[in-house]
């Protein structure tokens, strides 16, 4: 934050304005978490900055870069701190119209085109258009395969992995279910070796617990029980010692209260412990993350704590943008509304 504002009192120059842009996304990065309308401001104050030094020096590659990079953070937060499906593909639409534009020279141009190409497919799916969806995310993985350092690069392995993830995804969406299987086994390999190379890596632990977690739900579809209830105790066992440590991320406590209330195994399940971590993820995200409270109203549900489970649910609706006729209706609204029907047909039943 004194660098933020340090780079503010700066007088205007082509460097200082580069500063503070600099300086906007990177306090954004820090405050998308708990505060996603407050880094969504810093982003775009940055991308301005950003696009006013490429209106004035539209030869400088490192303007247009800058612009790539803070749309995609953009598109980031609106999907992960939002649940704006919508508006994330809006944003990866401008991030990949700004990619096609840097220079053939520029080393990164494939890579960055082959990135915003993925998510403008992953976010065409998940608000409703799944054509043509499956062969861009695989043509972008077919991009990052090729690449030299694909499988000395850490950053290379990891964006193949979670675009495998991607594709079982919209596999799954479109009913291909062995196949999002074979994706989402391929997610986790790649995920599973580079937690073995550091495993004391937060985001590793992260990546690995998501792939995990989204493997079991896969499994569960293909009906392979015994497998899916093997890879559960995996990932509690993987997951319980994290969420206990004073530094556990969200991500890792909102994971393991998801997995507990999701899991069909009774003798997996611990419902005060997802309760309790379900809360524990709402307080860290301030309320405004509408996953982290539609896990809460879950937790609550499964405790037969109805009225509760619909308060939070509509709340989590509450937080997504406004449905708009013209386009599908993105999957997380879909999700959060029936969830919240299920709750309120409890309630009712209920009280009876």
């Amino acid at each position: 934050m004194g660098f933020a504002r340090y780079a503010e009192k700066l007088p205007p120059s082509v460097e200082n304005d580069s500063k503070r842009a600099k300086a906007n996304y990177k306090v954004a990065d820090l405050l998308k978490t708990g505060e996603p309308k407050e880094a969504l401001e810093k982003y775009d104050k940055a991308q301005q900055i950003y696009a006013e030094l490429r209106a004035t020096q539209p030869s400088n590659v490192e303007h247009l870069k800058g612009l790539v990079y803070v749309w995609d953070r953009i598109g980031s937060t609106q999907h992960l701190d939002m649940g704006d499906e919508a508006g994330a593909l809006q944003s990866y639409r401008r991030c990949l119209e700004l990619a096609q534009s840097l220079p053939a020279t520029e080393p990164k141009k494939v890579g960055a085109v082959a990135f915003a190409s993925q998510m403008v497919a992953f976010f065409r799916a998940r608000t409703g258009d799944t054509v043509g969806a499956e062969d861009a995310i695989r043509e972008s993985i077919h991009i990052y395969e090729s690449s030299p350092t694909a499988e000395s690069s850490a950053i290379e392995s990891r964006k193949i992995a979670k675009a495998y993830k991607n594709l079982a995804e919209v596999q799954k969406l479109t009913g291909m279910q062995p196949e999002a299987l074979e994706s989402a086994r391929k997610s986790l390999g790649i995920t599973d070796r580079l937690l073995s190379k550091e495993p004391q890596s937060q985001q590793n632990q992260i990546d690995f617990h998501q792939a995990l977690v989204f493997l079991v739900d896969i499994l569960a579809q293909n009906g392979k029980t015994e497998e899916a209830r093997a890879e559960t105790v995996r990932a509690l066992r993987f997951l319980k010692p994290l969420v206990e440590r004073s530094d556990a991320s969200v991500d890792q406590i909102q994971g393991y209260s998801e997995l507990l209330v999701a899991t069909p195994f009774t003798d997996l399940q611990d419902n005060a412990a997802a309760l309790k971590y379900a809360r524990k993820a709402v307080d860290l995200t301030h309320e405004r993350d509408p996953t982290a409270l539609d896990a809460l109203a879950r937790a609550y549900a499964k405790v037969s704590k109805f009225t509760e489970a619909v308060r939070f649910e509509e709340k989590a609706i509450g937080l997504l943008p406004p449905a708009d006729p013209s386009q599908g209706v993105p999957e997380l609204r879909k999700t959060l509304q029936a969830n919240a029907a299920s709750f309120r047909a409890a309630a009712s039943q209920a009280h009876r």
